[in-house]
């Protein structure tokens, strides 16, 4: 069985040190209207020589720093060292580092989320590993094995820029937004009440450790249009095609049913 170990332990450390330094972090603007701070340039350059050190023959897409993706390697990474950095820029606690993992057909197959100042514990934070062939283990949060059923009155993790192509006025629930991506997908497994997400179209980076935890406890991520997400051109750096709904089979259906595009 292949050693993640020091992958998990290197997620760890870059979150607690990520904690401490939040409060006197600066940021900059990238072309794209984004920010990013030294944490997260830092982070993915630590992260990546884990990685690599590790899986000398794997590929790594990561957000800051693009390397060539080769087709015939067995394993992928994904490597997102800030989700939510606009978050975190602020000094707000929605953000998390994230490392996903991918099989030689691009599935995914397990990842590694830690959220330093999240949940009920801010000092404690929670942290997800979904190893392939291992038992998911956590802290910071108990992830039942069986998610309940919503029927509607429910709570939806939504983009913030999800508004501006589809009609929510019908959703029956509460609409919340925490500002990333990979806290919103694993929310139905960290909070009750949560019933699923819609994501506006993202990069790999920002649901792959996401959709390798849900998979595990029968949760699905796919399109609106209902095709399936699949990462063979993700893998190269492209966006998603469409938003993403996350949720189980009945939370899916009732997502679109209510919310429709604009």
């Amino acid at each position: 069985m292949q050693d993640f170990s020091k992958i998990e332990q290197a997620v760890l450390e870059a979150g607690n040190k990520a904690r401490r330094r939040q409060k006197e972090i600066g940021f900059s603007f990238k072309q794209d209207g984004s920010v990013v701070t030294e944490v997260d340039l830092e982070t993915e350059r630590f992260l990546t020589r884990v990685v690599s050190g590790e899986f000398p023959g794997a590929n790594i897409v990561s957000e800051e720093y693009p390397s060539d993706f080769q087709a015939d390697r067995e394993i992928t990474f994904t490597i997102d060292p800030i989700d939510g950095t606009d978050s975190f820029s602020q000094g707000m606690p929605a953000w998390c580092i994230a490392v996903g993992i991918l099989d030689s057909t691009l599935t995914p197959v397990g990842g590694i989320i830690m959220a330093p100042r999240w949940g009920v514990d801010p000092d404690q934070g929670i942290f997800i590993s979904a190893i392939p062939g291992r038992e998911v283990s956590t802290s910071g949060v108990n992830i039942a094995a069986d998610q309940p059923s919503h029927t509607g009155a429910s709570h939806l993790m939504i983009g913030s820029k999800v508004h501006r192509r589809y009609d929510l006025s019908s959703y029956p629930g509460k609409l919340r937004s925490f500002g990333s991506s990979v806290l919103h997908v694993i929310s139905p497994l960290v909070h009750s009440a949560v019933e699923g997400a819609l994501i506006p179209p993202c990069y790999i980076w920002d649901i792959a450790a996401a959709h390798g935890v849900i998979q595990r406890y029968g949760l699905s991520l796919e399109y609106m249009n209902g095709s399936p997400v699949l990462y063979r051109t993700m893998v190269h750096r492209q966006i998603a095609e469409h938003h993403i709904v996350c949720g189980n089979r009945r939370t899916i259906q009732s997502i679109r049913k209510h919310i429709r595009p604009l």
